[in-house]
């Protein structure tokens, strides 16, 4: 199919599961769009800069995990 003639995607039902068990339902076109909302709902996300240096130090020292995301 040519990339102009492609049909827009139906909206589905999807069910977001916690790590508690607990479900979310969102209607959604892609599970990538139901995921955002969720994750969007309950978290944000902003660059240390350096301003946070000491807080970081702080979690650092507290034992908290840097995860490195590879793409």
């Amino acid at each position: 199919m040519s990339e102009n003639n492609r049909r827009p995607r139906a909206i589905k039902l999807y069910v977001v599961n916690d790590s508690n068990g607990q479900k979310v339902y969102v209607k959604a076109k892609t599970k990538s769009a139901a995921l955002d909302y969720i994750v969007g709902k309950h978290f944000s996300v902003d660059v240390v800069n350096a301003k946070d240096m000491v807080s970081l130090a702080d979690a650092i020292a507290a034992g908290v995990e840097i995860h490195e995301v590879n793409n």
